[in-house]
């Protein structure tokens, strides 16, 4: 199984996806910004994924979480529409 810590931050121009790996010391960060799109490649990160792994966080079902099914589900992220919903 594999546990990954995550947190989402959100402004109305800037969007970063930030996951740890549980007992690694690796980072894997995703940034939406003026200067950086890394929206694909967090979507698949996330389509990587299989049933053994599991997301830990604060707050996630109302709020991570529905922006991540918004982001997967979506084609064109901006961080104005992530920052409204």
């Amino acid at each position: 199984m594999r546990y990954y810590y995550y947190d989402l931050e959100v402004y109305k121009n800037y969007f970063l996806a930030c996951f740890k790996e549980h007992n690694t010391e690796k980072y894997i960060t995703f940034e939406l910004s003026e200067t950086k799109n890394e929206i694909r490649e967090l979507k698949l990160f996330l389509n990587s994924t299989d049933t053994n792994t599991f997301f830990i966080g604060f707050n996630i079902i109302h709020y991570d979480n529905v922006l991540l099914n918004y982001i997967l589900k979506e084609n064109k992220i901006t961080t104005l529409g992530l920052k409204q919903l």
